[in-house]
């Protein structure tokens, strides 16, 4: 599908261990978080059967998986350092204490609980009238502290609250080990159906949506609101002496008399949508949810904008997916997509489809360049790296888009579809049918610019300028259909064919542009074809993307399946130019009884890769043996440059972090040049090497990058 070293570059990880493939932050709904510390939050997002825990720093926007591998929907996460509980959907408590690498359910069946300044405080229903209140100092023991009515909990600056009516309340100062009982004058008997402590002194206590009561001395007198609209959630601003309170009905408003008089902020929630807001140290989080979907958000502070930390990027298939260096797109269904600007660490979605037909094909180019394709083969192209689109080519024909294709230079970029080509020869703006060729076929351009097709089993070349073509070899191996033609530049190259006779698939390989070739590898359990599941006797292709992320190193996945029984979420891995081959499992492809089929991928090298998913998951993978926020970040963070490409005499590397070495290799992977760098600039001089295609390997300070260029004469 990609080949990927024509256009892009490789991120080399110098890491050893097998690579954790993991769901990406904004494949699932956000089921539920919780506070970890000051300035971290633990999050759980997940779809069916299918889940992830998540650490968010608030601080610097880093994250950390804590697990990818969760059958349970967990919400109301509350911790201690590692220690902690969770409620899952049934209502039951998790418990974990090793930061929900593992967990096991509550010995107590607790229906909620809290932290406090000397441990946790738990509440356990006995009936609807009575409760019974427990104290942990670990999470592990619990002591049963007091039976009491069944009330409402709360714990704020130093102070815990058990309070089932203005006229009711059992206040504790050591964080629930032992309670002093208020029955303040005069106060309602109502009871209560929340409490929200906005400091060790003041609260709120909600009766009903026209029925408050506030006290500011700890409980010791209340006073009554006149009405309120309906509930609201709150959070308090001692500094300013100010209350937010998020109404149900009319957004966010702000109080700087206690909740006496109310009126709307300035700085509305995310979407305008009412939610429950919650402290985190210095800051405020919010799940919302908006359009179907959860999201979550921070802010840094009482009144200012709002961050947000995740949210399902889409609700529809994924079909295809490109990046070159940090710029990159997802397209899927009825026209949506998604674009990244930071690798992949986040997407933003379309907010106008790229009309309505099912989107199919894609590719970034540069860093700016972007070009789609629909089934109809209508072509929209972005040059700001996905934030405008334009259609360039209109088509009411079902000649679905396969795959885009270009020269280096980009004055030649070929749309593979299923029939005619389309070509622009001036980086997207025009297109046009070329040839007459009929039926279906695959091929690619070269670096320089030559298009090569395979058809069964000829390989040829096209006139650009009239799509006839001329035939460069023959397959002379019986019985082939040749399916997929992809080269690393103008002489090496692969094609992927099938054995019409039996379920066999062969690999041919050529160094000097089809002129001889070698048959190198076969593989015998890559079927072609499947039955349809609606009619068995007929059979349906089972489509084959090969990427090459190297002379040597081939990659096969199978899409686009319709047969259920047929798993294609497994990766066909060479490292020696298809000689031998292994296999690697990427994650389950049934979930919650729903088949999840791949359809995409993109390889940023041999143990780094993106693939998208047709029920809407982005699947990545880093190298584990470190722990995966630094994978993480490295993962996102790929910043060296080369340029210009191609070139004649001299090219410029420019990296984000100092420079240790700078090697460049011939196709034969001859060492060309040598030299030692220690800053962030270097240019290197290759006037005097023979025109044609080379390596470039970059070793900084913490990770090696290869880049492909192409010397001009």
């Amino acid at each position: 599908m990609k080949q990927l070293l024509l256009l892009g570059s490789i991120l080399l990880i110098a890491l050893t261990g097998k690579a954790q493939i993991i769901n990406h932050p904004e494949s699932f709904d956000g089921y539920g978080w919780g506070k970890k510390s000051n300035s971290s939050i633990v999050l759980s997002a997940g779809k069916y059967s299918e889940s992830y825990i998540i650490n968010y720093d608030l601080s610097n926007g880093s994250l950390t998986y804590l697990n990818d591998s969760n059958n349970q929907r967990l919400n109301n996460f509350v911790m201690i350092g590692d220690t902690g509980f969770a409620t899952t959907g049934t209502g039951s408590y998790q418990y974990t204490t090793n930061n929900w690498q593992s967990f096991t359910q509550s010995a107590i069946p607790f229906d909620k609980i809290i932290t406090t300044n000397s441990g946790f405080f738990g509440r356990k229903k006995i009936s609807t009238s009575t409760g019974e209140y427990y104290h942990s100092p670990d999470g592990n023991t619990w002591s049963l502290v007091k039976t009491t009515i069944y009330s409402p909990i709360s714990y704020k600056d130093g102070k815990t609250w058990i309070v089932a009516k203005p006229s009711d309340l059992d206040v504790s100062t050591d964080g629930g080990l032992t309670f002093t009982n208020k029955k303040p004058v005069g106060a309602s008997s109502s009871n209560l159906s929340e409490f929200i402590p906005l400091d060790a002194l003041t609260g709120i206590g909600i009766v009903s949506a026209s029925s408050w009561f506030y006290t500011t001395n700890g409980g010791d007198s209340w006073t009554a609101f006149s009405s309120f609209p309906t509930n609201a959630t709150f959070v308090y601003a001692p500094n300013i002496n100010t209350i937010y309170a998020n109404f149900t009905t009319t957004g966010l408003k702000v109080s700087v008399d206690k909740g006496l008089t109310w009126q709307a902020s300035t700085i509305p929630m995310p979407k305008n949508t009412p939610a429950r807001l919650h402290e985190v140290g210095n800051y405020l989080v919010s799940q919302i949810s908006w359009n179907g979907q959860f999201a979550t958000y921070f802010s840094e502070g009482i009144g200012l904008p709002w961050t947000q930390l995740q949210q399902r990027v889409t609700r529809t298939s994924y079909n295809d997916v490109s990046f070159y260096n940090n710029k990159g797109i997802i397209v899927g269904n009825s026209g949506n997509y998604s674009y990244t600007h930071d690798r992949g660490k986040t997407y933003t979605p379309s907010t106008t489809a790229l009309g309505t037909q099912d989107l199919k094909a894609c590719e970034v180019f540069n860093e700016t360049l972007m070009v789609v394709g629909d089934r109809q083969s209508n072509i929209y192209v972005s040059n700001d790296a996905g934030l405008t689109w334009n259609k360039r080519y209109s088509n009411g024909v079902n000649l679905i888009s396969r795959k885009f294709r270009a020269s280096a230079d980009l004055s030649t970029i070929v749309l593979f579809r299923n029939g005619q080509n389309l070509i622009s020869k001036d980086q997207g703006v025009s297109w046009n049918i070329l040839g007459s060729l009929g039926g279906s076929f695959d091929g690619t351009v070269t670096a320089s610019g030559k298009l090569l097709i395979v058809s069964g089993a000829n390989i040829l070349e096209m006139n650009k300028t009239n799509g006839s073509t001329t035939t460069v070899q023959t397959i002379t191996e019986p019985n082939i259909q040749g399916v997929i033609l992809e080269m690393v530049d103008d002489n090496t190259g692969y094609i992927i064919a099938t054995n019409s006779t039996d379920s066999t698939t062969l690999i041919f390989k050529t160094t000097d542009g089809w002129s001889t070739y070698a048959k190198v590898g076969t593989i015998n359990s890559l079927i072609t074809v499947a039955p349809n599941p609606n009619v068995p006797s007929f059979t349906v292709a089972l489509n084959l993307s090969l990427h090459l992320a190297g002379p040597n190193n081939l990659y096969i996945n199978r899409y686009n399946t319709s047969d259920v029984s047929v798993s294609n979420n497994t990766i066909y891995k060479s490292s020696d130019g298809g000689a031998s081959w292994t296999t690697e499992l990427i994650v389950p492809y049934k979930q919650g009884g729903s088949t999840d089929k791949m359809q995409g991928m993109h390889y940023f090298s041999a143990e780094t890769f993106v693939s998208v998913w047709e029920d809407g998951r982005i699947v990545q993978n880093t190298p584990d043996n470190t722990p995966l926020s630094v994978a993480e970040k490295n993962f996102v963070n790929q910043s060296v440059l080369v340029f210009p490409n191609p070139a004649s005499t001299v090219i410029t590397i420019q990296s984000s972090e100092n420079m240790e070495q700078v090697q460049l290799v011939d196709m034969n992977g001859k060492l060309m040049r040598t030299q030692d760098v220690k800053s962030q600039q270097h240019q290197l001089n290759i006037a005097d090497l023979p025109s044609g295609m080379y390596f470039l390997k970059i070793k900084t300070e913490h990770r090696t990058e290869i880049k492909k260029i192409l010397k001009q004469d």
